[in-house]
């Protein structure tokens, strides 16, 4: 019997307690090693800002360069990444807010669908508007326009809207940048534009405010671009919205600038 009991104490021994003690040792032994080369890391290494930054096709900043007031909360600012990335499209956009009557969507002699339809029909019918505003903003500001995304939407008194999220390539050209290693990235907001109208001004007129708008923010961009020797608008905003109980329509825009010094 006594020599079944050391019988299995050795088989656990061998099988259990040995590798465990192995385990055991060799995991405190990396421990210690991966602290030694942390310890040694931070001693010889030194922070580059270099690395802190976004670096891609056409951008306005040189390998050699890095920026600062780019970051906010550890985190890029959306207007140093579409500053950043020029090249990509969707690096920068226009939202834009439109009413629309679903009339102005018909084609000759059809009628307007019933009301459980309506906000269908309207859905469907709207994607030329995206197209016509890329042509707009084409006219000045942008070199070319697509359209991101498209949706509609109608409030209480039965008045219809298209939101759209319209990405460019900015026609001017950014300017001259300096060759300094350091640069500072800046940003400057336009003051609000703001346009009130009877509920009754749509259509065309309302097309042409947008296009006297969007000249606006593409000087202002120019007047920071000669003060400053570079800019780029990072974003813009034009809605129009309708006040049923005062008869009035209001459109409002503003525009988001940046710039390296």
């Amino acid at each position: 019997m006594n020599g079944f009991i050391r019988l299995t104490q050795l088989f656990f021994f061998l099988f259990v307690g040995l590798p465990l003690a192995i385990s055991t040792i060799w995991y405190w032994y990396s421990i210690g090693s991966m602290n030694h080369e942390v310890n040694r890391y931070s001693e010889t290494s030194e922070y580059d800002p270099r690395n802190d930054q976004i670096f891609a096709r056409g951008s306005p900043i040189a390998s050699h360069q890095y920026v600062t007031g780019h970051k906010e909360k550890n985190h890029y600012k959306e207007s140093y990444r579409s500053l950043a990335r020029a090249s990509e499209i969707e690096a920068r956009s226009i939202s834009v807010t439109i009413p629309v009557e679903p009339k102005e969507f018909l084609k000759p002699g059809e009628a307007l669908p019933s009301k459980e339809n309506m906000d269908l029909f309207v859905s469907a019918r709207s994607t030329p508007i995206g197209k016509r505003e890329c042509a707009l903003i084409e006219e000045n500001l942008a070199q070319k326009c697509v359209v991101a995304r498209s949706s509609t939407s109608s409030n209480r008194s039965g008045v219809y809207f298209v939101h759209l999220r319209l990405n460019y390539f900015q026609k001017a050209p950014f300017g001259t940048v300096s060759e300094k290693d350091e640069l500072e990235f800046r940003e400057a907001e336009s003051k609000s534009m703001k346009d009130t109208r009877s509920s009754s001004f749509r259509g065309r007129d309302l097309l042409n405010l947008r296009r006297r708008y969007y000249n606006k923010i593409a000087k202002e961009c120019d007047f920071l671009r000669r003060r400053e020797g570079n800019c780029a608008i990072t974003s813009a905003r034009i809605a129009s919205q309708i006040w049923s109980r005062k008869n009035q329509l209001q459109t409002t825009a503003r525009a988001e600038f940046a710039f390296l010094k």
